[in-house]
């Protein structure tokens, strides 16, 4: 530039003035008090226009196109925190019009609502201009006034930033050693933008397509008449990152001939081959026309995955002279502020739920929230309407049903926003009754009479299970009928061996007249049915075969004069119980236990198992054999039945 500006302005170059700059403060990180230069632009709060400024000269005033100003129209500090090129066109652009020299922008900061100058750095070092500087890239080109710059995202390869942080000039100086730089090295830049801008707002929901492009030149300049290496790249490799979850478009990619990787990390890399030259200057002189640079375009379409909101920074494009991926620059970082889209929760209530009266079943919701928000749950656990739990931050219930059921489960779940419900299939099965048992006894009083010869002695011994009972009569002057015990309320089972023994001991009692007397006596029962059994036996003093009178098989006589049935049941279910018995002779007997005393309702509010217990009663008009069947109904159809055979002679 420095050459451009003698020949077209006749400004003299200040003798030679080293300087170091000072090494640039940290950046601050992004907040509401300051934003990069590229997010600026992009919210149109930044402008970049090649201007006049102007500077003593030997007493006099000289004014020149050497400054580039930007002007900051937001509320927040704006940030240069990299080397910025500015390109003049832009290789975005079409045909731009009348375009400036391109420059790099050193580090600095331009202040809320505030306008910063650069100015051309080798007057900066002389001591002309005041900082911050900008080193001119295009040797060839004139300075314009006025001339608004576009920015692509380009920034200066790796091995210039030492070299721009100097200020220096003269022969040797920072500027001198730029063209230096630009005429042997090959000197690559990349520019990525999304959607054309280097940042922008998406909602949070997955799904939201991206447009990136990425544009890569070579600033260095040949002569191909000056007998030097030209500094081409025709093997450059150029290349950008999906990060994971991102979704690439392969039929969008262009140009053809890309290579897609899949990175350790589930980022997907998109690479190209690409050839950059150097642009050729050899026959061009210093002019208002822009370098004859030659630019290559790349892009591709990716689809985001949700993404939780806030800010992102989508990784930089990337650009190597050699056919591997040793960057020798990359380009600004897009970055994107992700908005919270208030959305509803998604729920599933699980199931289908199923079991027997009397389980208890677990419930188990299933449940995300598109905005990571904290979910409470409560469950209507029969349908009816009314939520029969608290909201919990478990999604988990239980509940037992004291009857069968078939219908639906509603599970309620909030975000304190949203509230969405989800339903399941519900069944709940009838349990059948169970008879405990079943116990069918002769019951009644069982009387022993003795008459005949005085002060002799009877006794009557019952045996069943292992229990023996016993009543005695002596007979005593007077009527038989009053000679006589009882042995009231007796039960025989009639499952069981029943033994009745009558004895008598004439040999230990007082002799009264006759030893060959005899004395009658009856074993009589009275059923609680009614009926009654008499049998009879003489005991004979000379005879003491009769001493002993034994009942081994008396069971169907005794039934014979009726029987007494008790059923016992139980059911798991809050279910009232029928009882019906089917006596074999034609005969049934029916009884209903309610659970809770009244007929129950469908379905059961409560969970009560039953357990119930009836007695009936019931006598035979002739001897025979007879099954008995017991049948126990519970009030949803459910039953259970067992048989009982008597025999009666």
């Amino acid at each position: 530039m420095g050459r451009v500006l003698s020949a077209v302005m006749g400004i003299a170059i200040l003798g030679s003035a080293m300087a170091l700059l000072a090494a640039p403060s940290p950046v601050p990180t992004a907040g509401p008090s300051t934003m990069s230069l590229w997010e600026a632009y992009s919210r149109g709060r930044v402008t970049i226009t090649q201007v006049d400024v102007t500077w003593d000269q030997g007493g006099s005033e000289a004014t020149a196109p050497l400054g580039y100003e930007i002007r900051n129209t937001g509320s927040a500090d704006v940030r240069v925190g990299d080397f910025a090129l500015l390109m003049s066109p832009n290789p975005r652009e079409g045909s731009p019009g009348m375009t400036a020299q391109d420059g790099i922008l050193t580090l600095s900061t331009v202040p809320a609502n505030g306008v910063l100058t650069y100015m051309y750095g080798d007057y900066v070092a002389q001591g002309i201009l005041p900082s911050p500087a900008w080193w001119c890239t295009e040797e060839y080109q004139y300075i314009l006034a006025n001339v608004r710059i576009t920015l692509g995202g380009e920034l200066i390869p790796f091995n210039m930033e030492t070299l721009v942080q100097t200020l220096t000039t003269g022969p040797s100086g920072t500027q001198e050693l730029v063209w230096k730089h630009l005429r042997e090295e090959v000197t690559p830049v990349v520019g990525k933008m999304v959607d054309g801008a280097f940042w922008k707002e998406i909602p949070e929901t997955a799904g939201q397509a991206l447009f990136v492009q990425l544009r890569a030149t070579n600033i260095a300049i040949k002569n191909t008449q000056d007998g030097t290496a030209d500094p081409d790249a025709p093997n450059a490799r150029v290349w950008d990152i999906a990060p994971a979850g991102y979704v690439v478009d392969a039929s969008s990619i262009t140009p053809a001939g890309y290579t897609l990787t899949t990175l350790g990390d589930g980022s997907t890399r998109i690479s190209w081959s690409a050839d950059l030259p150097a642009a050729d200057v050899t026959f061009k002189g210093a002019d208002y026309t822009p370098t004859p640079y030659t630019s290559r375009s790349f892009s591709y379409r990716m689809a985001t995955p949700h993404i939780t909101p806030g800010r992102v920074n989508l990784p930089r494009a990337q650009v190597s002279v050699g056919a591997d991926f040793l960057a020798e620059a990359q380009s600004a970082q897009p970055v994107m502020d992700v908005l919270r889209v208030p959305m509803p929760p998604v729920v599933a209530a699980g199931g289908p739920y199923e079991g027997v009266e009397g389980d208890t079943i677990s419930f188990a919701a299933v449940a995300s929230d598109p905005n990571g928000d904290a979910l409470q749950y409560r469950w209507d656990l029969n349908g009816d309407g009314t939520y029969d739990t608290d909201w919990s931050a478990s999604p988990a219930a239980s509940a037992t049903y004291g009857d069968d059921v078939s219908g639906t489960v509603v599970v309620a779940v909030t975000d304190g926003e949203f509230t969405q419900t989800a339903t399941a299939p519900l069944l709940v099965r009838n349990a059948d009754p169970v008879i405990d048992g079943v116990r069918a006894t002769a019951a009644g009083n069982l009387t022993l009479r003795v008459a005949g010869e005085k002060w002799h002695d009877v006794t009557l011994t019952v045996s069943q299970g292992g229990v023996s009972t016993s009543i005695s009569v002596t007979r005593m002057p007077g009527s038989p009928d009053e000679q006589a015990a009882t042995l009231e309320d007796v039960e025989f089972d009639v499952t069981e061996d029943v033994s009745i023994t009558v004895t008598y001991t004439p040999e230990d009692d007082p002799v009264n007249g006759q030893p060959n007397g005899a004395n009658p006596v009856w074993v009589i029962f009275n059923a609680t049915g009614g009926g009654e059994v008499r049998l009879q036996h003489t005991f004979n003093v000379q005879h003491p075969e009769t001493w002993t009178w034994t009942l081994d098989d008396i069971v169907p006589a005794l039934i014979s004069a009726g029987v007494v049935l008790r059923v016992d049941a139980s059911d798991v279910g809050s279910d009232d119980l029928t009882f019906t018995v089917d006596w074999g002779d034609g005969s049934t007997s029916s009884e209903t236990a309610y659970n809770g005393g009244g007929p129950d309702p469908y379905p059961s509010p409560d969970v009560n198992p039953t357990a119930a217990t009836e007695t009936f009663a019931a006598s035979y008009g002739a001897p025979g054999t007879y099954t008995v069947t017991v049948t126990v109904t519970d009030d949803d159809g459910g039953s259970a039945t067992t048989t009982l055979l008597l025999l009666l002679g």
